[in-house]
């Protein structure tokens, strides 16, 4: 399903407006805010809509190629993190973008992830791929509640079981896991 509607959306962004008679109502845009247009059914709403799509393009692509502009110095980053630390989390981004003098080191922001390096990067590497402990199992032959207690610390990982682990889950090198 999930796939499905990012398609619909992508072939949105892909189809032309349609064409419109431009109307003279300014909406300001740049409130943050969410903008409500209200008014009798075929007045225009839809056409105005997407005369302010048409405009929101123009502002923000080169008309020639139809490509958003990039800003090579910003990146998007998504992480997956537990709940309890996504406040930490974005005061030290703040802190980053803010051009602040301090700078803090991983284990002040991530303090409960200090040793932990090996399970964090075996349930790191499983979700990447999109596997649940039980699809890993079945990959590997290692039981699921010996991958549970590998990535919750209770058990160690070993050579061996970190050169299967690697190659099932497309790592490069084994090492990764221990």
């Amino acid at each position: 399903m999930k796939e499905q509607i990012k398609r619909i959306i992508a072939d949105f962004h892909q189809m032309p407006l349609p064409d419109f008679r431009r109307r003279s109502l300014e909406v300001p845009l740049d409130l943050g805010k969410i903008i409500t247009i209200v008014g009798p059914r075929r007045s225009g709403k839809t056409f105005y809509l997407f005369q302010l799509m048409a405009d929101l393009m123009r502002s923000f692509m080169p008309a020639v190629t139809k490509k958003p502009r990039i800003d090579k110095d910003v990146v998007t980053v998504t992480l997956k993190v537990q709940r309890r630390n996504v406040e930490k989390l974005r005061r030290y981004a703040r802190c980053l973008e803010s051009d602040e003098e301090r700078n803090y080191s991983v284990a002040e922001v991530f303090a409960d992830y200090i040793g932990k390096e090996q399970e964090i990067a075996l349930r790191s590497y499983r979700t990447r791929e999109g596997l649940t402990q039980v699809q890993l199992a079945r990959m590997t032959g290692i039981p699921q509640r010996h991958i549970s207690e590998m990535e919750n610390g209770k058990r160690g990982i070993g050579k061996e079981r970190a050169r299967i682990l690697a190659k099932a889950l497309k790592v490069s090198d084994y090492r990764l896991l221990l």
